[in-house]
């Protein structure tokens, strides 16, 4: 079974190495990671799984567009970061997005049945961001858990696939794939689900060659 952290930012964006990245996810429960804030050169030699990736942001468009295509990031993963309605189902159209994340801070309905038709369509997964969950408490932890309920329920008509990730930018926002699947399965999703989305980066690779990310 694969267990890929779906986001982890590695030294500039975060506070972590490389090295010190995999000893921790190892101890962790995981066989992988997508890191954003390395290349393919970076990469040591490791029975671990390290997909470098980059994470694009903002709301111009053209900038995003131009970033996802960027020649440089060729074949890398590609993170995009969600915002309102109009913005997202215009990533989900766009040449070299795998994933669409952060909707747990995107405004109420901004991942509509549209939305979700349309990732189903293309192959783009939706990142479901764990650190909120244990990080948040209160009202502000509802929201997050009503947000990812709505899109559970979307993702079990549409089927399109789902990410998981800390998101972690210190080793301490790692948690280990029990915790995580624990945390998960409180808000609804079957273990079933979340086996499959610790393990779809690959195929999300695999299916889209025009990868590409950038990093803010």
């Amino acid at each position: 079974m694969q267990y890929i952290d779906g986001c982890v930012f590695l030294f500039q964006s975060g506070s972590c190495s490389i090295n010190r990245a995999i000893s921790e996810l190892k101890e962790l429960g995981y066989n992988g990671m997508v890191a954003c804030g390395i290349n393919q050169n970076q990469i040591p030699k490791d029975n671990f799984q390290i997909i470098p990736a980059r994470y694009i942001k903002g709301a111009n468009l053209k900038k995003i567009q131009r970033d996802a295509q960027d020649p440089i990031g060729k074949d890398q993963y590609c993170m995009a970061q969600a915002g309102e309605n109009g913005l997202n189902r215009s990533l989900l159209t766009l040449s070299g997005v795998h994933t669409l994340c952060d909707l747990h801070i995107a405004p109420k309905n901004a991942f509509d049945r549209y939305c979700a038709q349309l990732a189903a369509e293309r192959n783009i997964a939706v990142d479901i961001r764990v650190r909120p969950l244990w990080e948040l408490r209160g009202v502000s932890r509802q929201r997050v858990i009503r947000a990812y309920e709505e899109i559970l329920l979307l993702q079990n008509r549409y089927e399109f696939p789902l990410t998981i990730s800390t998101g972690a930018l210190t080793p301490y926002d790692m948690r280990s794939v029990r915790a995580v699947k624990v945390l998960l399965a409180e808000i609804g999703m079957d273990m079933d689900l979340i086996n499959r989305s610790f393990s779809s980066v690959p195929s999300l690779l695999i299916k889209n060659k025009s990868v590409q990310e950038i990093f803010e």
